[in-house]
């Protein structure tokens, strides 16, 4: 319920009109309709549902899962924050967000963050970002990562990946001619 992500972007100026929040607790959700979200944009569920578009329910081949809130939004980014550290959901939100999607006409941005022990959550940015390049190049894009070449987007190059117990990258899917 703390909300400090939506927040900072806030803080910063971001167009709350185009920030949308998935969020598994009724009263996270209410909270940041109350906070100043439109209901239109916050989702009661997990990031992996609200985003998934229509699939095939592998346990029952006669029956569809419906479509998430957010399924047919068209993002220029991503932000999945992986509380719990578990990278396999932050791996399934990626999943979420880009399988069955349209190939984007401009790059995309990616960002995650996980918790966990300094070698733990260099290992699980590890397994995130594979799946994400899986991802892109199925849909013919290829993946920067922000802190490769921080100057080129902007971002200060002392800003630490890692603090504390908790690593947050950002990467860039662009056209692979690029």
């Amino acid at each position: 319920q703390d909300s400090k992500t939506s927040e900072t972007l806030k803080k910063d100026g971001f167009n709350l009109d185009r920030l949308y929040v998935a969020n598994r607790h009724e009263s996270s959700c209410q909270a940041l309709i109350k906070w100043g979200l439109s209901s239109d944009n916050v989702a009661n569920s997990d990031a992996q549902n609200a985003l998934r578009r229509y699939q095939q329910n592998d346990e029952d081949e006669g029956s569809a899962i419906p479509p998430g809130k957010f399924s047919e939004l068209n993002f220029g980014a991503f932000y999945f924050d992986g509380c719990g550290g578990f990278a396999p959901q932050i791996i399934d939100m990626i999943d979420a967000a880009l399988v069955n999607r349209p190939d984007p006409q401009h790059p995309l941005v990616v960002g995650f963050s996980v918790i966990g022990g300094n070698r733990d959550v260099i290992e699980k940015e590890v397994k995130i970002v594979q799946r994400l390049a899986q991802r892109a190049k199925e849909m013919n894009l290829r993946v920067r990562h922000v802190f490769d070449d921080p100057n080129a987007f902007g971002v200060d190059a002392d800003l630490k990946k890692v603090d504390g117990h908790t690593l947050s990258t950002w990467c860039i899917l662009e056209p692979l001619s690029r």
